[in-house]
């Protein structure tokens, strides 16, 4: 009786085991064919999406010759890290020297490396889109608004190489607990401002105005809007209202939230105000440190 119920022990074992082979077996044929999939996807996605489809004129096509590394990205040097996000990082970069004696440097960049397999759909492409033609459109050239010097297109990766700026607002506000100058509060709006009105005026609306979008270095007391993704660029004149949900929580206007169909231009100064409310308060609580 025994040896009947260790035989029949050993005959489930080994049926558990063939089970557990095929199981094996089985996932390993569903990863490759999600693999073959899912490059045919990211081809579709990368390669023939900006070839066909002339609202993506702006993704370069694939360079397969551009020199790769960890540290290095065609003629730039990637440095340390700024920060990351979801699908992608940002790293303090320059222009690597070359041999010939009239090599001048660069100033300070940082290049946005967007790391492409993270991208699962045509909207992610669509604000990759946006924000290289925003940022590459000669007319919103200003002082607050970061500039976008190169694009780089590999088969892992995009590289948007823009100038540097400071630290985020958020960041900025996080290590001044004490509060800021009522100067520099001042300073801080109307460079916002500044900015967010030579966008309008040429037609953009940004529509993710917030603290951690917006970059200020106090020694040159310098202000950039970054984070161009999400804007939308609207003709002026006529009464054009978006539908799409954009913004971030605690700084999008109400409009949005009840999902009604907004003007995005209204919708940035709300933004904005709510932007203001946070600078006048980190100003209050030096004011009252003062005191």
């Amino acid at each position: 009786e025994l040896e009947a119920a260790l035989d029949e022990a050993n005959t489930r074992c080994h049926s558990m085991q063939l089970e557990f082979a095929q199981f094996q077996q089985d996932v390993q044929e569903l990863q490759a064919q999600y693999a073959k999939v899912s490059e045919v996807h990211q081809r579709v996605l990368w390669e023939y999406l900006p070839a066909h489809d002339p609202s993506m004129t702006n993704i370069p096509s694939i360079s397969y010759s551009v020199e790769e590394s960890v540290r290095t990205i065609g003629k730039y040097s990637i440095q340390a890290t700024i920060g990351e996000g979801q699908y992608a990082s940002v790293f303090a970069c320059c222009v690597r020297p070359d041999d010939e004696p009239s090599f001048t440097p660069s100033p300070p960049l940082a290049v946005k490396v967007i790391e492409k397999a993270k991208l699962l759909d045509v909207l992610a492409l669509q604000r990759i889109q946006m924000e290289i033609a925003a940022l590459s459109d000669p007319l919103l050239r200003h002082p607050s608004v970061l500039f976008l010097r190169d694009v780089i297109h590999t088969p892992k990766y995009m590289y948007l190489v823009t100038d540097r700026g400071g630290k985020d607002l958020f960041e900025y506000f996080g290590a001044h607990e004490n509060g800021i100058s009522e100067a520099t509060a001042s300073h801080l709006m109307f460079k916002i401002v500044d900015a967010i009105r030579h966008l309008h005026t040429h037609g953009y609306c940004h529509r993710d105005l917030k603290p951690e979008n917006i970059l200020f270095a106090p020694e040159s007391a310098s202000v950039k809007i970054v984070d161009f993704g999400l804007c939308s660029r609207v003709a002026r004149g006529r009464k054009t209202l978006l539908s799409d949900f954009c913004g971030s929580p605690g700084f999008f206007a109400p409009e949005i939230l009840l999902a009604e169909a907004y003007d995005g231009f209204k919708a940035d100064v709300w933004s904005l105000g709510c932007i203001l409310l946070e600078v006048l308060y980190i100003s209050v609580l030096s004011s009252n440190h003062e005191l």
